[in-house]
């Protein structure tokens, strides 16, 4: 069972990486390179004889600055959403018990890390803006 869902992960995974590469418009040899393996073992992860490590995957996402969860098959969206953090919040509010290193917070602490949350994602969201990243 496990082998068949480990198959048709690295199925997927090829041919969003396949894709990925067609439309950089980039060699099997260049993406080798910033995965750090061989051309044939590129072939391999396209063609889902092989798969991805670790590293790899972290190389890609970086180099093309893809969200993960695109190439495990969580998320379609390819793009890295930072505004998702705010959402947090949004389920901490929501929430009617919350640890913290297994010690249950009460509710002035609570809202002061939502509070915290939120600041937190308000400064990255104005120094993406500053410097102009996605």
């Amino acid at each position: 069972m496990e082998n068949k869902l480990d198959n048709e992960l690295f199925n997927q995974l090829g041919k969003k990486i396949k894709k990925l590469r067609k439309d950089n418009k980039i060699f099997q040899q260049e993406l080798a390179c910033i995965l750090n393996v061989t051309r044939y073992h590129v072939s391999n992860i396209e063609t889902g004889r092989s798969g991805v490590a670790l590293s790899g995957l972290y190389r890609l996402c970086k180099h093309f600055d893809i969200s993960a969860d695109y190439f495990l098959g969580i998320s379609e969206d390819m793009n890295i959403n930072y505004s998702k953090n705010n959402d947090i919040a949004g389920i901490l509010r929501e929430s009617s018990y919350i640890e913290i290193d297994g010690v249950e917070i009460g509710q002035r602490d609570k809202e002061l890390v939502i509070k915290s949350i939120e600041h937190s994602v308000e400064q990255i969201n104005a120094l993406k803006s500053m410097y102009k990243i996605k």
